[in-house]
């Protein structure tokens, strides 16, 4: 006996991202990490926006105080990442993200319309040494 078996991947097609943001006017936007958590002096920041980047910020990124050496990557449409370079992100400091357009972040918390986000970067620790 032969069984043919078609498998549902190939009936859907490929595979597509799917982002879902409340109803709201202007531009939403994800940031990881989230307002509460510690930044890691080598983590990536993460903004995923419900608009296209392009559309939002055009060619320009958001800047980071202190300066950091690193690097923007567009993830996809909707999304990019700021990926530090070397040591990271300063121990002690306090990191802000500066961002073009004014966006709405999506979290716990209703919140307005704002063009920064900040995070604290821990100190560092002799425990290893």
């Amino acid at each position: 006996m032969l069984v043919l078996v078609q498998s549902l991947a190939s009936q859907l097609g490929p595979a597509e991202r799917v982002s879902w943001f409340p109803p709201g006017s202007g531009v939403q936007a994800l940031v990881s990490p989230a307002r509460s958590a510690s930044l890691a002096p080598t983590s990536p920041l993460v903004l995923t926006l419900s608009e296209r980047v392009s559309e939002v910020f055009g060619s320009d990124r958001p800047t980071i105080e202190p300066a950091v050496r690193g690097t923007w990557v567009d993830v996809d449409d909707d999304t990019i990442e700021f990926r530090p370079a070397g040591a990271g992100f300063p121990l002690g400091s306090h990191v802000h993200l500066k961002l073009l357009a004014a966006v709405r972040i999506v979290s716990g918390a209703a919140t307005g319309p704002t063009r920064a986000r900040g995070w604290n970067v821990p100190p560092g620790t002799t425990l290893r040494l």
